[in-house]
């Protein structure tokens, strides 16, 4: 029987436990410390489509992984406490810019049906659709836009893995070779290890003599409950040059997250930038003024100097994968699953350079 080990129990990770353990000739051990995990810190929003990054790998990447969600919500039975598609809308304060973001919407919706409907909103359609919401900006809404609970997506994925056999060691590890990971009081021997750790991919690899394009940022987001408020079925607001508004059931609603690029790995609640979350989120919902504070979420993202995920072997017998920054809850998935199909049939995807460069061009030998 073939053993696979993986580091790191986030969406990557979950995602590829998740996909191996359905084969019964496989034997997973999945290793997670949970320390500064970014997807256990994340409500996150599926709608790349009206994104004006220019980099084609990372969009094509994208587009894949928010059309995966309809397998994944399947396969893992997945509720609306952990998904829920009740589309986006993207405000521009310039009326020529929303003409843009329409044309844009439109030219990607003919290469994918996951978009759903697109079409322009006013203020008051707006408000229309987050009666929480008043604002004088016009927009774009795409209804297959979607919202997710990042903790709630892990505890399910590994929920349904340990009932398939999943071993899953909560403890920090290291590297002795490409074979074999070290704990404190034990060494594992695998066929095949997947390395999908986040921001700690360049100290995991360290060991092994190999430098690693992997930096830290913090993100923190805060959840507020605004009371007599319905907001199950409201849609994610994205609005220009402010912070993301994902509305939840029970009057539960979530800004963020901040992207604090000096503050390595540190967890620590920051007042400043949690004040300037709830000025931002202020401006399109007053209440929240008055709204109970319910907590702050930390967590630490990995981002590379190009700010594109990669994904990868890196030897015949090794795995990696990070650098998902702020769309990890849209990437992720699907780069676990496409690892996953790539340990079990050994061999890659066949798209494999539309959506990530080299592993080589982030890791190499020092």
């Amino acid at each position: 029987m073939r053993t696979v080990g993986i580091i790191g129990g986030g969406i990557i990770g979950a995602t590829a436990a998740f996909y191996l353990t359905k084969q019964p000739d496989l034997q997973v051990t999945l290793f997670d410390s949970g320390r500064g995990q970014a997807t256990k810190a994340a409500s996150g929003i599926i709608s790349p489509w009206l994104s004006k990054r220019r980099n084609k790998r990372w969009y094509s990447l994208a587009q894949s992984g928010a059309e995966f969600y309809e397998q994944l919500v399947h396969d893992a039975d997945l509720d609306k406490s952990v998904y829920e598609q009740t589309g986006t809308i993207v405000t521009r304060k310039d009326a020529q810019a929303v003409d843009e973001l329409y044309d844009l919407a439109k030219s990607r919706a003919k290469t994918t049906s996951a978009i759903g409907e697109v079409r322009k909103v006013s203020a008051a359609e707006i408000t229309d659709l987050m009666p929480i919401v008043s604002c004088d900006e016009s927009g774009i809404y795409v209804s297959g836009g979607a919202k997710i609970n990042g903790e709630g997506l892990v505890e399910k994925l590994l929920f349904h893995a340990k009932n398939n056999g999943l071993k899953l060691v909560n403890e920090q590890v290291s590297l002795v070779n490409e074979n074999t990971v070290r704990t404190k009081s034990d060494q594992f021997v695998f066929s095949n290890l997947v390395l999908s750790p986040g921001a700690f991919l360049k100290q995991l690899l360290e060991p092994l003599n190999y430098h690693v394009d992997i930096r830290p940022q913090k993100g923190q987001l805060v959840d507020m409950r605004i009371s007599n408020q319905v907001t199950d079925e409201m849609p994610v607001m994205m609005p220009e040059s402010e912070n993301d508004i994902i509305p939840f059931k029970d009057g539960i609603v979530t800004i963020g997250a901040t992207h604090e690029n000096d503050e390595g790995f540190d967890l620590t609640p920051t007042n400043t930038e949690i004040n300037n979350l709830l000025n931002s989120g202020t401006k399109f919902v007053t209440e929240l003024k008055s709204a109970e504070r319910l907590g702050v979420r930390i967590g630490t993202r990995g981002y590379t100097s190009d700010f594109a995920p990669f994904f990868g072997e890196l030897t015949a017998n090794m795995y990696v994968a990070g650098g998902l920054g702020s769309s990890g809850l849209t990437t992720g998935p699907i780069i676990g699953k496409l690892i996953s199909d790539w340990i079990s049939s050994q061999t890659p995807p066949a798209d494999l350079d539309l959506l990530t460069k080299p592993v080589s061009n982030y890791i190499y030998s020092k």
